[in-house]
């Protein structure tokens, strides 16, 4: 979904996004990780054959809680990926450049960010320097408060094909004038 940036400020649209994709985080992860249902039976039956302890939760109460858990992590995360992402757009304008996009693929595990210039900016030895060691700061800001890794570059946007990025999974996208 590409947004023009003059309709509304880029917070709000991409608060908009992640409202309405709310409900596709999966009940159940990938690489090594449980079904959110295989956990619930586990606490269930845990649960149950402690009654000593007097609580009781029922199945569906754990899976709800878990799915708002990540939700709730997710939001987080993208949120922070949409706030670091500007700090790299800033960095760039202030050195005079022009940043053509930005998207974003935040239901990845380790959330992705493309940044579009120009691509004579990256045949510039001082504009790769400088905004790739802006980068690398942002990456370690990210790994700090998530424990998992940031994935952003620059990329030329004379070739960049939308529909082959949303396919990858880059759903967010902010276009500038």
């Amino acid at each position: 979904m590409a947004v023009n940036f003059k309709d509304k400020t880029g917070t709000e649209q991409f608060q908009s996004y992640l409202r309405s994709h709310q409900n596709d985080v999966k009940s159940k992860a990938q690489n090594n990780y449980y079904h959110a249902d295989v956990v619930a039976d586990a606490f269930s039956e845990g649960f149950n054959a402690g009654e000593k302890s007097g609580i009781k939760t029922g199945r569906e109460e754990i899976v709800a809680k878990l799915v708002k858990n990540k939700v709730e992590e997710l939001t987080q995360k993208a949120t922070q990926v949409y706030i670091l992402s500007g700090r790299i757009v800033d960095h760039i304008r202030k050195r005079g450049n022009k940043v053509d996009s930005f998207h974003l693929n935040i239901f990845h595990e380790n959330p992705k960010v493309i940044i579009a210039v120009n691509n004579e900016l990256l045949l510039n030895d001082e504009f790769i320097t400088s905004t790739y060691s802006k980068i690398f700061e942002i990456k370690r800001i990210f790994d700090e408060l998530f424990g998992v890794d940031l994935d952003m570059g620059l990329v030329g946007s004379s070739d960049l094909d939308l529909e082959l990025l949303s396919q990858d999974g880059y759903q967010y996208s902010e276009e500038f004038e």
